[in-house]
């Protein structure tokens, strides 16, 4: 997966959280609006990584793109969204979604909609295999469900 910011990441660099927290990414009429607003109103304070160094960044980043990597690969195989296997996965990802948002069932229900729907969180998804974000996004729905 390439390391390309999204419009999303250009907007926030060198914005805290509460700029951010403040912002509105989606018109009112986008379908996602009220995920992306649940996502934002749970984004974690910098704090929890003003101590991270590039090297974190980049074990965070290789730590997703495994994840989706993975994912594509049980995809492929044939497993459903609901598959132990693929479930574990999702687990990995709910896990490491942690470190940038409290993340409870209805937050991670609002960041699989925003998989299945937000061009820049499509995007990165799509970049893998071009049908992992609704397979991603039914399978982060299933763990929400479940947990």
């Amino acid at each position: 997966m390439e390391n390309n910011p999204t419009e999303f990441q250009k907007f926030c660099e060198g914005k805290d959280e509460t700029e951010i927290s403040e912002i509105r990414i989606a018109s009112p009429d986008k379908d996602y609006a009220k995920a992306e607003q649940t996502l934002l109103e749970n984004i974690l304070d910098s704090e929890t990584r003003n101590d991270w160094t590039e090297k974190d960044w980049e074990e965070n980043l290789a730590q997703a793109s495994r994840i989706y990597r993975n994912m594509a690969s049980a995809m492929k195989t044939g497993l459903a969204p609901d598959a132990d296997e693929v479930q574990t996965l999702v687990r990995q990802h709910h896990n490491h979604s942690k470190n940038f948002y409290t993340m409870s069932s209805q937050v991670y229900i609002a960041m699989a909609e925003l998989y299945r729907q937000h061009p820049d969180f499509r995007l990165q998804l799509e970049s893998v295999d071009p049908r992992l974000p609704e397979f991603m996004a039914d399978a982060m729905v299933c763990f929400a469900n479940h947990q």
